[in-house]
């Protein structure tokens, strides 16, 4: 059970980091 929740919360913040670097790559490619 707490095995589950734990590689919920990673999966998570994985997607979460994946879409803020995305954010980050447009940004940077709209300004140049």
């Amino acid at each position: 059970m707490v095995l589950l929740l734990t590689t919920r919360y990673l999966l998570r913040s994985l997607l979460r980091d994946q879409e803020q670097v995305s954010m980050h790559w447009t940004v940077l490619s709209s300004r140049s």
